[in-house]
């Protein structure tokens, strides 16, 4: 189709896409836009980028949802959401899964650095005479 309708490439890529996500084939859907992504002139069609990202995204995540298994997707993820924001500034889908990437991709250490924070607050703040302190060892 794309060599019969040459002038309608770009529809038809955005339409084969649609249909391969809708199939499950996410994979195969994700191999198809990087094929054309990088030429002109799909490399300025922020739908395609936007494809592209929320596909890779989703391929990026584990069986819990909150948890990320592979971090070169979510970049390649990041990568195009930032490529379809630039080309389209005014949509709102990708710059909420632009920010939900930042969520995810936040180092753990932050939530650790948080607990931390509240068991010294419980040490400090040891209100009732009777109840012992807690002994803490040194590392």
């Amino acid at each position: 189709m794309m060599l019969r309708y040459p002038e309608e490439k770009q529809s038809i890529l955005r339409e084969l896409a649609l249909r391969l996500i809708q199939a499950e084939k996410y994979r195969e859907a994700l191999e198809e836009l990087d094929l054309y992504l990088p030429s002109f002139p799909h490399q300025d069609n922020p739908v395609l980028h936007a494809y592209a990202g929320l596909v890779a995204l989703y391929l990026s995540q584990s069986e819990r949802v909150s948890q990320i298994s592979d971090a070169g997707l979510l970049r390649m993820a990041k990568g195009h959401l930032e490529r379809s924001r630039t080309l389209d500034p005014d949509n709102t889908v990708v710059q909420a899964f632009l920010d939900k990437i930042s969520t995810l991709s936040q180092p753990s250490g932050t939530q650790i650095a948080q607990e931390e924070a509240h068991d010294s607050e419980e040490d400090v703040m040891n209100i009732d005479g009777d109840v012992q302190p807690r002994k803490r060892a040194r590392a």
